[in-house]
């Protein structure tokens, strides 16, 4: 019976997959990627990627080399571009994607706009959604603080 294949990794992103797979096969390792066509359609409905696949033999390996690949490359490349923390100093920061400002303020207006159909109150929103998206606010991953970098 042939060697079986192995799921190692799996990628939202197929430009990230195949540069996965570059590295296992400048590595030796051969490899596969299984729902390349499907896998970046159904991450947002049912948590599927692209899948990395190698021979049970090499998965051990395989694991070992992406690991070290994701740790040195792609999670430096990322960090790259995020501000530290203003408290803890730590770059270990994400991008909060809705502001709890522009959230009170929608439901604020909504309940406005219910009372007063107006246009006003309309444009008054726009003018706070377009605010705040403007101000981007991030999140420490290591004391929680959520804060606005300067520029």
């Amino acid at each position: 019976m042939p060697d079986e294949m192995q799921t190692v990794m799996t990628y939202n992103d197929p430009i990230q997959a195949q540069l996965a797979k570059a590295q296992l096969e400048a590595q030796g390792i051969e490899c596969y990627l299984a729902d390349v066509e499907t896998g970046s359609n159904t991450v947002l409905l049912y948590g599927l990627g692209v899948r990395v696949q190698v021979l049970d033999a090499d998965a051990a390996r395989a694991r070992e080399i992406l690991e070290k690949w994701e740790r040195e490359t792609v999670k430096a490349e990322r960090r790259k571009n995020c501000p530290h923390c203003p408290d803890c100093f730590s770059q270990e920061t994400r991008r909060v994607p809705f502001n709890r400002f522009l959230l009170a303020f929608a439901l604020l207006t909504l309940f406005l706009f219910y009372f007063i159909p107006s246009i006003y109150v309309f444009l008054i929103f726009v003018v706070a959604a377009v605010y705040t998206m403007r101000r981007e606010e991030w999140r420490c991953d290591q004391c929680g603080r959520r804060f606005h970098p300067t520029k």
